[in-house]
Order: C-alpha cells, then sequence, then structure tokens
C-alpha cells in the first residue's frame, strides 16, 4: 500500500527542494534562477527553524550572487551560511563556506584574507572523521565522508588537493612561501 505524506511532511522537504533546484540551475549557468530558488530555501528553512537548509540556502544564494559577477554582494550570505553552519559544527560544509569567501575575496582584491580562509579551509577539513556517523547520515544529519583507514589529515590533503587544483580559478594569487 502507498503511503502519501502529510502535509507537514511536504512542508518540511521544500526547502531541502528549493536548495536542489538553486544547485541544478547553478550548474547550468542559470544564476538568477539559482538565486531566485536559494531565495526560497532560506525563506522556508527560516520559517521553520531549519538551520541546515538555512546555512546551505545561504551558501548558495552567495555562490550564485558571486558567479553572477557580484562578489561583494554574495560576502554577507557566506558569512551568514559559515556562521550557521559553524553554530551547527559541521567541518565540511564550514571548509566549504570559507573556500567560496576565498574566492569572493580574491575576485576582491582581498588575497590576503582569502589565502587565511584557505588555510582554514583546510584545517576544518582535518577535523572530518575519518568514519562516517551512519546512523546520524540516515537519521537525516550532516554528511559525513565515509572513510576507513585514512588518518584525516591525507584526508584533508586531497580534498585539499581537489579544492586548490580543480575549483580555485586562475585569478586567484597565492602568496609566495618563504
Amino acid at each position: 500500500m502507498i503511503e502519501l505524506a502529510t502535509t507537514k511532511e511536504v512542508a518540511d522537504s521544500l526547502p531541502e527542494a528549493y536548495r536542489i533546484m538553486a544547485s541544478v540551475a547553478l550548474s547550468h549557468g542559470e544564476f538568477d534562477d539559482a538565486i531566485d530558488w536559494a531565495i526560497q530555501a532560506r525563506s522556508l528553512a527560516v520559517a521553520q527553524s531549519n538551520l541546515p537548509e538555512n546555512g546551505a540556502a545561504e551558501r548558495l544564494w552567495g555562490q550564485a550572487l558571486h558567479l553572477a559577477g557580484n562578489a561583494q554582494g554574495a560576502l554577507s550570505h557566506l558569512e551568514l551560511g559559515l556562521q550557521i553552519w559553524e553554530r551547527i559544527g559541521d567541518c565540511f560544509e564550514i571548509a566549504q563556506c570559507r573556500r567560496l569567501l576565498a574566492l569572493a575575496k580574491s575576485d576582491l582584491g582581498d588575497d590576503a584574507t582569502a589565502w587565511r580562509l584557505v588555510l582554514q579551509a583546510l584545517t576544518d577539513l582535518v577535523k572530518l572523521p575519518a568514519k562516517g556517523d551512519l546512523a546520524a547520515m540516515r537519521a537525516g544529519g550532516p554528511m559525513k565522508f565515509i572513510l576507513t583507514g585514512a588518518p584525516n589529515k591525507v584526508v584533508a590533503t586531497c580534498l585539499a588537493r581537489c579544492w586548490l587544483g580543480g575549483w580555485a580559478r586562475a585569478s586567484f594569487r597565492y602568496p609566495a612561501v618563504t
């Protein structure tokens, strides 16, 4: 027998659905649509006191603004997303926000702050658990990497290579190491 979701269950899933739509629009380069979806996701997440969805929506909103050419406008949303994830304590999402903030700061010419944010993000990644909490994941908790046998430093190094190699832009100027 098929069970239909209650109105509350549907309403509770809307912030996530809107956030996913924002991600899809962002991946297709539809920045205005991504911003619109992220705004809707954030509004519902705030109304429902859903901190994780609120943090994700703020991060996406900031990312879309930045990619649309408004790095200055992106800062407040990325910073708010960072504050929310710090409150929740999700090391990966904190690092994501710091990475995006670093890119925006670099585009605005503040390479010193950008570099500090990258280093903080890498420090956050080292804090990731070596093994994910499957019970929390199944219960809808924040997604964690599931890695066995690899020390956190190895995990952070691998992720850093992805971040700094694949995702960082040519416009990001790394300071000279002395």
